[in-house]
């Protein structure tokens, strides 16, 4: 059985869109390793999530 996205065109380029910001900012304007982990972390979820679309 296929699973239907529950999320529109809008809101997946959002979460895709949020999660390449949070990924770049974890990139280039975190100094701390923990928090360049956690953005980059955060950042895939997101980009995953809109991808998918659940």
């Amino acid at each position: 059985m296929a699973a239907i996205p529950n999320l529109g065109g809008m809101a997946r380029g959002g979460y895709v869109l949020a999660g390449v910001a949070l990924a770049a900012w974890g990139l280039f304007g975190t100094e701390a390793g923990w928090a360049r982990f956690l953005c980059l972390t955060g950042g895939g979820v997101l980009i995953v999530e809109g991808l998918i679309g659940f």
